[in-house]
């Protein structure tokens, strides 16, 4: 048999399935309509059909399955199937259709038509039908091109404070009325006065933050509270910097318990309620949240090397002892780092008149102590130098030695 298919999609089939999207829930099937020809004339019967799709008119290869339609009604040569090859085979790439049929009465060879036949656009309103699911947040910047989004399709109030940077809209952007409200200066703007207490100015709101850097001249810091100067001959502070505020603490024989906030320029007195004993030449780190002060030397003749601490909390202006279960051996000139979880001590000078080879894990979350391992630790000394790496401590140097070491906490080595 020598058959010649001709098909071209029905306009009235494909009507009908698009109407019938919106009445009910749309599936990947479509309908598919069909002139066939044997020997010049348009048969009557029944006959078996086969359909592939293809990627491309010629070779290519198959998408999908294969789909048989089995003793189909032909009437005039006039046939109509129903072809499901699934919800994601018309992703919007071309497609061709290849048929084959043979007699239904027939369990031999297809006789493949040819050519194969375009997949014509209207099928892909099942892969359109997807923008009426398309789930929150699906369209992102990427599927929208620059410039198509207007101001009229931006809804009044969408656009709030915390979606406009800091700086964005200058003075020229703001109603003559904005201005006025504001006295001709607008919200974030800088002054200068020549007066560090402008009164008239934070009564207006505005709050000072530093002055300006003149060439050989030097800022006055102001003072909170009853500050009193120390005698740097007795005293021996250590300090650290938050991001905000220089926190000072230690001293021998007087309270040196300070924070310097570089915003104000203004020096005040940190709580001093369960606050180390007084001492000097102690360690100190920054935590990200609190100041660690642990040994130092004191001016106690039964305490004369301390082995206590205390967590200073920027936040709440409070002291939290450290443990001293477990404690290194109390010490002076020491070094301690911080690991983003633990603080390491090592080293320092030990009130028999030596130098130190130990230290200590402080864990300030379980408020305990694990100690260092001394094997092949370098020589005791104080006064030196200590580095954390991000995996290592580097410790090198001190009391005119020229030697150090490195200490990994994971491996306690």
């Amino acid at each position: 048999m020598n058959s010649i298919a001709r098909f071209r999609p029905i306009l009235a089939a494909l009507c009908f399935f698009s109407a019938a999207a919106s009445a009910v829930a749309q599936g990947s099937a479509f309908t598919y309509q069909g002139k066939l020809t044997d020997g010049g004339s348009a048969p009557t019967g029944a006959y078996d059909f086969r359909f592939i799709l293809y990627n491309a008119d010629a070779g290519g290869s198959q998408v999908g399955t294969t789909l048989t339609a089995d003793d189909v009604a032909v009437t005039a040569g006039a046939f109509t199937v129903v072809l499901d090859f699934g919800p994601n085979i018309f992703d919007g790439q071309a497609r061709w259709l290849e048929l084959a049929v043979r007699q239904g009465a027939s369990t031999g060879f297809y006789t493949v038509l040819s050519p194969r036949q375009p997949v014509t656009p209207a099928p892909y309103a099942i892969f359109a039908a997807k923008a009426g699911s398309v789930a929150n947040g699906g369209i992102t910047a990427a599927q929208l091109a620059p410039g198509e989004v207007t101001g009229a399709a931006i809804a009044c109030g969408a656009i709030t404070a915390d979606k406009i940077p800091d700086g964005a809209i200058s003075t020229n952007k703001l109603s003559p009325a904005v201005l006025a409200g504001l006295g001709g200066t607008p919200s974030g703007a800088v002054l200068m006065s020549q007066d560090p207490n402008a009164t008239n100015l934070t009564a207006a709101g505005y709050v000072r933050f530093g002055s300006e850097v003149i060439a050989n001249q030097s800022e006055v810091i102001l003072f909170n509270g009853d500050y009193q100067p120390c005698d740097p001959n007795q005293s021996f502070p250590q300090s650290i910097w938050t991001g905000s505020d220089l926190v000072i603490w230690g001293s021998l024989f007087e309270s040196v318990a300070y924070r310097y906030n570089l915003a104000s320029n203004r020096i005040s007195i940190i709580s001093g309620a369960g606050a180390p004993i007084n001492c000097d030449s102690h360690t100190t780190v920054w935590t990200g949240t609190e100041m660690i002060v642990w040994g130092g030397r004191t001016n106690s003749q039964s305490d004369l090397y301390a082995n206590t601490g205390g967590r200073y909390r920027v936040n709440t202006d409070t002291w939290v002892p450290t443990s001293i279960s477990g404690a290194p051996t109390g010490r002076r000139s020491a070094t301690a780092v911080w690991t983003g979880s633990e603080m390491i001590v090592w080293g320092g000078y030990h009130q028999t008149g030596s130098s130190l080879n130990t230290g200590g894990r402080y864990n300030p979350r379980a408020n305990s102590w694990t100690p260092v391992s001394t094997v092949n630790a370098p020589a005791g000394r104080s006064l030196h130098a200590a580095f954390w790496t991000g995996t290592q401590m580097i410790v090198w140097g001190g009391d005119a030695l020229a030697t150090g070491g490195l200490y990994n906490p994971l491996t306690d080595s």
